[in-house]
């Protein structure tokens, strides 16, 4: 899964910078998050996230 965060921290599922939504910016930050299989115990799946923060000038 992919989180973005637009310049006032609101957080959205996609991101298009074509889209009149966000006019041709990038998002200030990305988190991604990716989820395992865990094998031994399934209802608990393994996860891992991590978020870059973009400098945008």
């Amino acid at each position: 899964n992919f989180i973005f965060y637009d310049d006032d921290g609101n957080t959205h599922e996609q991101w298009d910078s074509d889209s009149d939504e966000f006019k041709g910016s990038l998002p200030r930050m990305v988190t991604v998050e990716l989820e395992f299989v865990n094998y031994e115990n399934p209802e608990a799946p393994l996860k891992v996230m991590t978020s870059v923060a973009m400098q945008v000038y």
